[in-house]
């Protein structure tokens, strides 16, 4: 198991960038290793929803997600897998602050064996830090534009 946590404050209200973040299927708006999802059981901005995506890091392939927990305006919590190397659980805090909002994103890898804990340390864990504030940018860049 490892964990990663990256935050980054934005000029929008918690409220704002909850009803964006909870449209599940805008994922890939956002997300530099989500090039398509779609959602294939349940209800949007419900939990238990549930999404199929196409992702292209660390190589492409098919991950299957389903929303675990949320609370708005302040938590939305997910869980992702490509059912033969990892298990990953997200969660997306939201927080008042005095002119916007600290959004916090966590990410925690459950590797489903032993290749996929080679592939966790030697692959991802350089790379994973860089790519969540990249996503925290393009929210931010998105949602600050949008007025």
């Amino acid at each position: 198991m490892w964990s990663n946590t990256v935050a980054l404050d934005m000029h929008a209200s918690p409220e704002k960038i909850y009803a964006y973040l909870v449209d599940f299927a805008r994922h890939a708006e956002w997300s530099s290793n989500v090039k398509e999802i779609k959602l294939v059981r349940g209800n949007t901005g419900e939990v238990g929803a549930e999404y199929e995506s196409i992702e292209d890091i660390p190589r492409p392939m098919t991950t299957f997600a389903r929303i675990t927990d949320l609370r708005a305006p302040a938590l939305i919590a997910w869980e992702s897998t490509d059912k033969r190397v990892f298990r990953t659980n997200w969660r997306i805090e939201i927080e008042k602050q005095n002119d916007g909002s600290r959004v916090t994103q966590r990410v925690t890898f459950h590797p489903l064996n032993f290749l996929a804990n080679i592939i966790l340390y030697l692959f991802r864990v350089p790379r994973v830090e860089s790519e969540n504030r990249a996503s925290l940018m393009k929210i931010k860049s998105l949602l600050e534009s949008a007025g």
